[in-house]
Parts: structure tokens; C-alpha cells; sequence
């Protein structure tokens, strides 16, 4: 039993230690600025580049990060004491501090290397391990409620973008994203019902944790999806898009008016 105790504590520090060196190159060499450059269309042909501020999780982040790696510490040193003689015991031991270990060296990489950039063209941002995603609103195909305030954004080439909204705020996207389903761009299952119109709006506030304000939901429903009798559209345009008019004009400056407001 004393051999497969220690047995047990050898592969636990063997596989921390591996947990460690495989995380230490995700933390080394990345600056963090605070603005970053953006290029987006501009009217015309053309293209503009702008600066924008680069959100990133906070602060507080590392509080339960110290905390957590303080109970691995702990599991591991009681792991390694002569008190512990019972296997399954061992075994829970040191399964929970490799879960911590775990998760602080995952957290860890999410605070040196996630960030954001909510431009009003486009979602731009990095993953936990660095690798950056640039997402133009147009070419957003789905998106989607992956758990507690944290959704997935996807486009047309197949690139995905993870939001948590406990660190991040999108302002920008959730404009877009209300406005093209009240235009019809994601029609759901009834394209023209109005309550799938409400449904889908219900969407974008879940995906983003965003709460849409009753003024702003009243003109929402009153969009192109619901009321395409109302607004002029170029029919050669995809589904949901090419509305065109003074009233599609309006809409969208009421839109824009209320949500900013």
C-alpha cells in the first residue's frame, strides 16, 4: 500500500510539473497594450484604421487564481505527508490538486493572453493561447449561448471567437447583431413572425448578457423582418439584407438614437 501511495504522489508532481512547463511559453514574450490598431472598410473602396481600446479580464481574476493554487499547494504537501495511508484517499487527493493546478495554469493563460476589441465594424480578439480572431460583422453567420454570460460567434470561413462577458462588454456587436435580426438576417425557424422576431432578440441578449431596453425592443419589432411591407429591398440581395429608402433610413437612425442614448 506504501508503494502505491507514493506511486500515486510521483505521478501527481510528474504531471504538475508538466502542466507547468507546457504553460510557462504562453506567458513569456507577448506585450499587453492598451489600444490597438484596427483597419475597416470605408465608404467607397477604401479602408480606415482606427485605434481602439483593448479590453482584457481584470484584476480580480488573479484573486481566485491565488486562492486556487494555494488549495493545489496545500493537496500536493498533504499528498507527500505519512497521515495519508488510505489509496482512495491518496487518489482523491491528488486528483483534486492536479484539477486545481489545472485550472489556475488555464486561467492563468486566459489572463496574460485573452483580450477584445469591439469595433463598430467588426469583433476582433485572442484566445487563451494568444492566436488572434478578427471577425468583420457581415460576414457573422451564427452566434450562440455557450454557458453563464459566455457565447460564440461564428462567420462564414469557419473562425470562431469565445466572448466572456464576465470581462468583456460589446456594445458595438450587440448593435449589430440586434439590428441584423430585426432586419431578418437570423431568421430563426419562422421567418416573418413577429414572435420569432421577439425570440430572436431574446437571443442576442442571452448570447451577450446584454439587457435590450423596452423603448429600444419596440422599435426593434418594428424592423424590415417583421414588416417588410414597409421598407423597399433589392431582391437580388442575400436574405435579410438589401434594404434600402428613407423608411429603412429612419428605422435605422431610431435604432442607433435609442441604443446609444
Amino acid at each position: 500500500m506504501e508503494t502505491a501511495r507514493i506511486l500515486i504522489m510521483i505521478a501527481a508532481y510528474a504531471i504538475t510539473i508538466i502542466m507547468v512547463i507546457l504553460t510557462l511559453p504562453l506567458l513569456r514574450g507577448r506585450a499587453r497594450p492598451d489600444r490597438a490598431r484596427i483597419t475597416e472598410p470605408a465608404p467607397g473602396t477604401g479602408t480606415t484604421t482606427y485605434e481602439y481600446p483593448v479590453q482584457r479580464p481584470g484584476a480580480r481574476l488573479l484573486i481566485g487564481l491565488v486562492i486556487l493554487f494555494g488549495c493545489g499547494v496545500i493537496l500536493l504537501v498533504l499528498l507527500a505527508l505519512p497521515v495519508i495511508d488510505d489509496l482512495r484517499a491518496a487518489g482523491i487527493i491528488a486528483a483534486s490538486a492536479l484539477l486545481c493546478v489545472g485550472y489556475c495554469c488555464y486561467t492563468l493563460a486566459i489572463y496574460r493572453n485573452t483580450s477584445l476589441i469591439d469595433a463598430p465594424t467588426l469583433i476582433a480578439g485572442t484566445d487563451w493561447r494568444g492566436r488572434a480572431v478578427q471577425i468583420p460583422h457581415q460576414d457573422i453567420v451564427s452566434f450562440r449561448n455557450t454557458g453563464q454570460r459566455s457565447s460564440l460567434v461564428s462567420d462564414q470561413l469557419g473562425r470562431k471567437l469565445q466572448l466572456n462577458m464576465n470581462w468583456f462588454s460589446a456594445p458595438n456587436l450587440a448593435l449589430y447583431l440586434l439590428r441584423a435580426t430585426a432586419e431578418g438576417r437570423f431568421p430563426g425557424k419562422r421567418p416573418g413572425d413577429p414572435r420569432e422576431l421577439g425570440r430572436g432578440l431574446n437571443r442576442v441578449q442571452s448570447a451577450l448578457n446584454f439587457q435590450c431596453a423596452k423603448p429600444l425592443r419596440q422599435v426593434l419589432l418594428q424592423g424590415p423582418a417583421a414588416n417588410p411591407a414597409a421598407f423597399r429591398r433589392d431582391p437580388t440581395a442575400p436574405e435579410g439584407t438589401g434594404w434600402t429608402g428613407p423608411e429603412y433610413e429612419a428605422w435605422v437612425g431610431s435604432v442607433n438614437t435609442i441604443f446609444w442614448s
